[in-house]
């Protein structure tokens, strides 16, 4: 037997240099055995690996992830085996590491000389998840800002002999899942995961806010630009804005504005890059006009000035054509837009353009004809800036 250990310090790994805080190797017959504390992403591991050279080389090793949060999770076990018919396989991958928690088992009907085939479950924690991820992909992360409450479950199978034809096949599920800033409550979709192309089919996500469908959604790697995202179509129906639950807020008050329904087609660009992203949709909306709160909270000095009716100023219902280019939506089109009992009609001023951007930046310029007498005759012009969670408005 032999045992021995490295001094503490960097040791170049394949192409990467590994900071090991101990490295210590122990030697016994046809057996080695490992202990490495090593970070990754700043992140400290203890390993303990311990190989069997035998006829059957067989393996198992164990990682802990030594943060507060990972203290508390199950360590990352991956144990391997070897036969006749399959040759080298992995028995089973369990436990937590860099955000994910492993249950995969091996699938004996599937598994052959040239792949590895494995089912189960993979739960998902965004946020832990991002920091050990390559660029692009922490880029999407990031822009969609998905958290935890994420599950995938299905049927994992690794080449052996190529790995760009490994590939998962099963379902993505979310329950009380994190995603653009929200708390939404469940989601079930079929997905295919190859090491380039990720697919999204049948995608359903339902809230209390609204109901979301996309038939397909394609992730594709491209060399130069990291993923590009395709999405054919997205249709919401019932969408209530107010009723998104805001992570680490307070339930805001429930507003009147309803999105009956919206559709979006042809929507494509590269994650990261909110500017490349370009689509087109329309939506219709109501917006029941109570006295006391609305859709514009129109600040009331400026309507006793004028000698408004509140009433005249909130359009109940309409439908809204928009077009997404160089990471704004601009409004291209208001149709059928009154308000209560039609004496007020709005339109989209010809002159100055409509738009918000991806960071919630607002600037609508909104024509009104009266058909009613009032002080002011002249058609006016309403104007909302500030950004969509606090918004600015204007009469001019």
């Amino acid at each position: 037997g032999a045992k021995g250990s490295l001094k503490e310090g960097y040791y170049w790994v394949g192409d990467r240099a590994w900071h090991f805080n101990r490295f210590c190797f122990d030697v016994e017959g046809k057996n080695l055995k490992l202990n490495v504390d090593t970070a990754i992403a700043d992140v400290p591991f203890e390993c303990a690996a311990h190989l069997k050279f035998d006829d059957q080389f067989c393996s198992r090793i164990e990682i802990k992830e030594q943060t507060k949060e990972g203290q508390k999770d199950l360590p990352f076990v991956l144990v391997t085996d070897w036969n006749d018919q399959a040759g080298f396989f992995i028995q089973s991958i369990e436990g937590c590491l860099c955000g994910l928690d492993f249950a995969f088992h091996r699938n004996p009907k599937d598994s052959f000389l040239d792949r590895i085939a494995l089912a189960g479950q993979l739960k998902i924690n965004g946020y832990r998840l991002a920091r050990f991820l390559p660029k692009s992909a922490k880029a999407m992360m990031e822009e969609f800002e998905i958290g935890r409450g994420y599950e995938l479950s299905g049927n994992l199978l690794l080449s052996k002999t190529n790995f760009e034809e490994s590939q998962f096949s099963g379902y993505l599920k979310g329950k009380n899942f994190h995603l653009m800033g929200s708390v939404m409550e469940t989601l079930m979709s079929e997905i295919l995961i190859h090491p380039k192309a990720i697919e999204l089919s049948r995608f359903n996500l339902s809230d209390v806010s609204g109901i979301f469908s996309v038939e397909t959604i394609r992730l594709t790697e491209n060399s130069d630009e990291g993923w590009e995202l395709f999405i054919p179509e997205l249709a919401v129906s019932d969408f209530r804005p107010s009723l998104l639950k805001k992570i680490g807020q307070y339930p805001s008050r429930i507003k009147p504005l309803v999105i009956r329904s919206l559709y979006c087609h042809s929507i494509r660009g590269n994650l990261g890059d909110a500017k490349s992203f370009t689509g087109k949709g329309d939506l219709s909306f109501i917006n029941t006009f109570k006295r006391d709160y609305h859709i514009l909270d129109i600040p009331l000095e400026i309507l006793g000035r004028l000698g408004l009716d509140m009433g005249l100023l909130v359009p109940v219902r309409g439908e809204l054509d928009f077009v997404m280019s160089g990471g704004r939506i601009y409004l291209t089109e208001l149709k059928g837009s009154y308000s209560e009992g039609k004496r007020s009609q709005f339109f989209l001023s010809p002159i100055d353009r409509s738009y918000l951007d991806f960071d919630g930046n607002l600037n609508i310029n909104i024509k009104m004809k009266q058909y009613v007498l009032l002080k002011v005759t002249e058609p006016f012009t309403l104007s909302i800036g500030g950004t969509f969670a606090h918004p600015k408005y204007g009469l001019r």
